[in-house]
């Protein structure tokens, strides 16, 4: 019976699989989105509280050219750099940035047009990002477990001293105060006859409290 209905079936699929590409062929307007992502700022200094997180766009181009387009743009979120902003506006408390999407045109097309053929617009008309200062608190870098040796056997007369004389630890003011001190990693350090500068690994308390940054590591 099968071959009895095999030419049919066949003719079947290969008016099926026409249709198809005359349909996707066609120019129609489809509704898409870009994922947005905002770099540029100093994430030990500031924390992103609220952010417009997609782009709704329209697009005209055909159906292929649509789909290869959505998956690019999936693929690779839309950067936009705060940067120059944080510049020109300091941030005190929570500070909102908007950026306009005419002004952001250009660099928006480059990213969204990898593929000819497809007209964009933008669905908002602005992108906004709420920032927030974090809390801060200075430590002074205390040696634990850090040890010298000479070359002769014998050292030099005087203390070691620490730079910078302060490290700060930026988050909520819960896990600051949860945070006493802040120490070296142990380490066993080789001087020269005549002194130096060396550098050492903080020990990194602060990473039980996953709201905490710090200026620096070492």
């Amino acid at each position: 019976m099968f071959r009895r209905y095999r030419s049919f079936f066949v003719i079947l699929a290969i008016m099926t699989l026409v249709w198809f590409v005359m349909d996707m062929s066609e120019r129609r307007t489809y509704q898409t989105s870009v994922l947005v992502v905002y770099v540029g700022i100093d994430t030990a200094r500031y924390a992103i509280v609220q952010m417009d997180g997609t782009l709704p766009l329209t697009v005209e181009s055909d159906g292929f050219t649509a789909l290869l387009n959505h998956w690019l743009w999936r693929k690779k979120p839309f950067e936009i750099d705060l940067s120059h902003m944080l510049k020109h506006r300091p941030v005190r408390g929570e500070t909102r940035l908007s950026a306009a999407t005419a002004d952001l045109a250009k660099q928006l097309q480059s990213h969204l047009s990898p593929v000819e053929g497809s007209l964009i617009a933008f669905g908002v008309d602005s992108l906004s990002v709420t920032i927030s200062e974090r809390k801060s608190k200075a430590y002074k870098p205390q040696l634990r477990g850090v040890s010298f040796s000479f070359n002769d056997g014998y050292g030099l007369s005087g203390s070691p001293m620490l730079t910078p004389d302060s490290v700060y630890l930026y988050g909520s003011e819960r896990s600051l105060n949860a945070i006493d001190a802040i120490y070296t990693k142990a380490a066993r350090v080789p001087v020269a006859d005549s002194g130096g500068t060396y550098r050492l690994e903080l020990d990194p308390v602060w990473r039980e409290y996953p709201d905490l940054r710090v200026s620096q590591t070492s």
